[in-house]
């Protein structure tokens, strides 16, 4: 149940608390209520005891408790119930809660805003066999790039073709066809050529690196660095690299 109430209030309750406790006792009469509809017969049973909470009264519970969410009711599109977090509230900005009036436009509000934000974020190919380095880069630029993966070779060149990205995050050290002979490929193609290409490697000795820097990519970065410096280098080579370009 808490998991429940965590995924509706888009948030984490380390404990049960009395906001959790009445959303859920609303959440059972609604489930109950659904329940009437679809088998009449249930009215033939008896309800020995019950400690459910009506509109009204989760409505006062909820305004008591003053969380930075706003909870909704009838929107003139269907009946329904549910918190959405007031972004600008969290960040301690002071603006018009959201409301059944005004719902649907702030909804199209934020949906406008992420089209817009996502017209705007770079695109970056991640091409590495392993699924850890993968999921690591998912997890640390995902929020902030655009991002499409592949675990070959030949995967890349297809989603590079089809995707035209603005970076490639390229493993040196993958089997079959390693990072050299992808990064061949790549400048042998004169409508992919121009994309810019940053090893990842995982040896840091000067004799590797020097074997790196050698096919000319635009650079490259241990595995082994900090997720922060990783992240920071990427940014850089971003605000430095289209600069230039403009």
């Amino acid at each position: 149940m808490l998991k429940i109430i965590d995924d509706i209030l888009d948030s984490q309750h380390s404990r049960v608390d009395d906001m959790v406790i009445n959303v859920s006792r609303y959440l059972s009469r609604q489930f109950l209520e659904r329940i009437r509809e679809s088998f009449p017969s249930v009215d033939l049973c008896e309800l020995e005891k019950e400690s459910l909470l009506t509109h009204e009264q989760l409505s006062d519970s909820f305004e008591r408790s003053q969380p930075a969410c706003s909870l909704l009711f009838d929107t003139g599109e269907g009946y329904f119930a549910f918190c959405v977090s007031a972004e600008d509230s969290i960040r301690g900005r002071i603006t018009p809660g959201i409301t059944p009036d005004n719902v649907l436009g702030a909804v199209k509000t934020y949906l406008d805003k992420e089209k817009e934000r996502a017209a705007q974020r770079k695109k970056i190919l991640i091409v590495d066999d392993s699924d850890f380095m993968r999921e690591r880069i998912r997890q640390l630029l995902g929020d902030y790039y655009e991002l499409i993966e592949a675990s070959s070779s030949i995967s890349a060149i297809k989603k590079i073709t089809v995707n035209s990205p603005d970076l490639i995050l390229l493993d040196y050290e993958m089997p079959v066809c390693d990072g050299r002979q992808t990064l061949e490929m790549i400048r042998s193609d004169k409508e992919i050529a121009h994309i810019p290409v940053i090893f990842l490697t995982g040896k840091g000795d000067r004799e590797s690196i020097r074997k790196v820097m050698a096919l000319k990519p635009e650079g490259y970065f241990l595995k082994t660095m900090p997720d922060a410096d990783l992240k920071k280098n990427i940014d850089d080579f971003f605000a430095k690299y289209y600069a230039e370009k403009a």
